[in-house]
């Protein structure tokens, strides 16, 4: 099994402004603040090895987003949903 993790960039935020303005210009300032926490990219690879040849004989592959931030009881059962999706698609069909 290989797990690749890549960060994700978060396009969810909200936006903040000031401003003022008279006759003569005006000054603002504006930003964004993420929300939701940074997500990542996790890349979960099983592959099916023939023990004499060395060659890969099945591959299951399934990205997904995940929070950084989780607790290692999120992480097992994301880890057991992961696996079992993966495995649905084995033996492939003829």
């Amino acid at each position: 099994m290989i797990s690749k993790i890549s960060e994700n960039l978060n396009n969810n935020t909200i936006g903040i402004g000031i401003g003022s303005g008279g006759n003569n210009g005006g000054f603002g300032i504006s930003g964004g603040i993420p929300i939701g926490g940074k997500k990542l990219n996790e890349e979960l690879i099983i592959e099916f090895v023939n023990s004499k040849t060395d060659k890969v004989i099945w591959e299951g592959i399934l990205n997904s987003k995940i929070k950084e931030k989780r607790k290692p009881e999120e992480k097992e059962l994301h880890f057991q949903e992961v696996i079992k999706k993966i495995l649905e698609k084995y033996p492939p069909k003829k």
